[in-house]
């Protein structure tokens, strides 16, 4: 058969199936828009962005306690009286040391591991690390909450006993109490990703 010929036959055909349409070569459709791959890069996104939150998280904990406990051995005078302030006097101000010794090491651990993870090196199954990075960002978040919240009343107290309602002792105590809230948003964020990667996680 003539080429004429075979191209008026494809012309016939096309004009009685005008529904017909050319076959999809899949072998050169592209893997960047299919499901999984949309799926994959979204939670990469979203563990850059944890890592973030959790560096953030550290360094707010990390000047949160540092501040606190550096505030020993601070002279006030106040109507003749010289009045030596440490934070370790009060249960609220340890506590809040404490709490920011637990986040600072709890974050640390997490940035660690999670450079690790990017680098391919798994210590335990994702499964089981969706289940720590949950419960753990929510108790830390907790504990950091609570301690800015339990010395707010006790800074308030201090302030309002001195002349001018503010000395280096209680600044450097609200400043902590500022860091250490700071420090709850950043793990909070932190949590609410870890959350959601463990929803869709086990929807799967």
């Amino acid at each position: 058969m003539s080429p004429n010929k075979v191209n008026d036959s494809l012309q016939d055909n096309n004009a009685k199936d005008p529904g017909a349409t050319a076959p999809v070569n899949i072998e050169n459709q592209s893997l960047e828009h299919t499901p999984v791959t949309q799926r994959l890069r979204k939670e990469i996104l979203l563990k850059k962005n944890q890592v973030g939150l959790r560096i953030a998280a550290l360094l707010f904990s990390c000047i949160s306690f540092a501040v606190m406990a550096s505030a020993k051995n601070i002279t006030y005078y106040f109507d003749g009286v010289i009045i030596v302030y440490n934070f370790d006097t009060y249960g609220s101000y340890r506590y809040l040391v404490a709490v920011g010794i637990i986040s600072t090491l709890y974050f640390k651990a997490q940035v660690w591991r999670q450079f690790f993870e990017f680098r391919g090196m798994y210590v335990l199954s994702q499964r089981t690390l969706n289940f720590l990075d949950f419960f753990g960002d929510q108790i830390v978040a907790y504990l950091l909450v609570s301690a800015a919240s339990s010395a707010i009343p006790t800074t308030d107290v201090l302030s309002q006993l001195t002349a001018y309602g503010t000395n280096t002792f209680t600044i450097s105590a609200a400043a902590s109490i500022s860091m250490a809230f700071l420090a709850f948003l950043a793990a909070a964020a932190s949590a609410g990703i870890s959350g959601y990667m463990l929803s869709s996680q086990t929807c799967i």
